[in-house]
Order: structure tokens, then C-alpha cells, then sequence
């Protein structure tokens, strides 16, 4: 499981062009900032992981609101090697506010998002050529 828990800067360096991985990390970051938990690469299924994601959060903080933001191991496909977006990625949230919150998160960081194919999931849209 990959957590992304490095401080990241607050904008990528000027010279660099950050690939959407980076962009998205740095909107994780953001998240992180608000205390929503935000992970990539997690394994097993969706419906899973949401069960267990939300079982630790609640065990570590029983009075929190347990936020969380993720994409599974299976969506890590859809990076290539230098972190740009090859296809949509699915992101699963655990509630209407956490998603709005995404969504800015993501904006911020210039990453268009649309709803997803389910309740509480967005896809996260390569960058057009």
C-alpha cells in the first residue's frame, strides 16, 4: 500500500513540467493538509478497501470525521513512466463533502475531474495533447 504522506512543496519548482502523477501528489498533499487521508495504489478492490480504510481511520481517530480519497493498485495502470495520465483514473471518496474537496484539490493543481461511473468517484482526466 502506498500512502503519500512526503510533505510535498507547496508548487513544483518553476523549470519543472510536473507530470499529472506530481500534480496529483501535490493535490494529495493539499488533502492531507485538511485531514482527509489521501492514498494511491492501494490494493484489492474498491468496496474493500473502503470497508478498511474506514475501520483504521475510525479505531485511530473515533471522533473524527474520517475522510479519505483513493485509487487502487489496478488504476496504477493508468500512469505511464513519466507519471503522465494515459487513460482516466478512478478516485473513490467517502462522502459528497470529501468529493467537493477533491475536486478543488485537484483544480488547484490544474487536473480536470469528472463525475465517475459510480456514487462517490471521480475520474481524473489525462491532459489534452
Amino acid at each position: 500500500m502506498t500512502v503519500l504522506t512526503t510533505p510535498l512543496p507547496a508548487t513544483a519548482p518553476p523549470s519543472a513540467t510536473p507530470g499529472a502523477r506530481a500534480l496529483l501528489e501535490l493535490a494529495c498533499a493539499r488533502l492531507r493538509a485538511l485531514g482527509i487521508l489521501a492514498a494511491g495504489g492501494l490494493p484489492g478492490d474498491a468496496g474493500a478497501t473502503r470497508v478498511a480504510l474506514s475501520a483504521a481511520l475510525l479505531a485511530r481517530f473515533p471522533a473524527a470525521a474520517c475522510s479519505y480519497a483513493f485509487w487502487t493498485a489496478e488504476e496504477e495502470s493508468a500512469f505511464d513512466a513519466a507519471g503522465a495520465l494515459t487513460r482516466p483514473l478512478l478516485l473513490h471518496v467517502n462522502g459528497s463533502p470529501v468529493l467537493a474537496a477533491v475536486q478543488a484539490a485537484l483544480a488547484e493543481r490544474g487536473l480536470a475531474a469528472v463525475a465517475g461511473p459510480e456514487p462517490l468517484t471521480l475520474l481524473v482526466l489525462p491532459h489534452a495533447a
